[in-house]
């Protein structure tokens, strides 16, 4: 077999032209996600800042007040699905999972409450212990990393009032 020309992945070889070919539809995935996020009507929100802050100032009266766990949860999916359904198309995580990280989405919409801390988190969720203090703690380091890296990558979207709250309540701005 020749092998010139060809790059050996595992067990396999690849020809140049077909390596190439891969680079070439990543950089076109690149470019359609970049002019995506640069065109998307996800980077203008439908609530007014004012709007925005009564919203999360109930969400903060509900926590403080030891609402159910239940009950936070829907008003947590009720504020991003009807009150600011474009964060799900600019941040993965505001978009609801299963398994392990399900509840990633719900620490992610608490983070909107100004100082907030990790065991008021495990609180309103209906969680406790030590564990899942650390689980909280590791998930807003996750969050904060992932918003930076966004951000950085197309500064634009902190043009969006939500995104520009998010990053301030998550000490990115400073």
């Amino acid at each position: 077999m020749e092998k010139k020309n060809k790059i050996k992945t595992g067990n396999d070889y690849y020809t140049l032209a077909y390596t190439e070919s891969l680079l070439d539809d990543i950089k076109e995935l690149e470019t359609i996600c970049r002019e995506r996020i640069q065109n998307e009507s996800a980077l203008k929100t439908t609530l007014s800042l004012p709007e925005i802050e009564a919203e999360i100032q109930q969400m903060e009266e509900m926590v403080a007040k030891n609402y159910k766990s239940s009950q936070i949860k829907k008003y947590c999916r009720d504020f991003i699905d009807k009150k600011c359904p474009e964060l799900k198309k600019i941040f993965p995580f505001f978009g609801r999972e299963k398994g392990d990280n399900k509840d990633r989405f719900y620490v992610a919409v608490l983070f909107f409450i100004p100082e907030i801390d990790s065991q008021k988190i495990v609180e309103a969720l209906g969680l406790s212990g030590d564990k899942e203090t650390a689980y909280i703690n590791k998930t807003k380091y996750s969050i904060r990393e992932t918003v930076k890296k966004i951000c950085k990558e197309h500064p634009e979207i902190k043009e969006n009032p939500l995104v520009y709250l998010f990053c301030e309540r998550l000490k990115i701005n400073r």
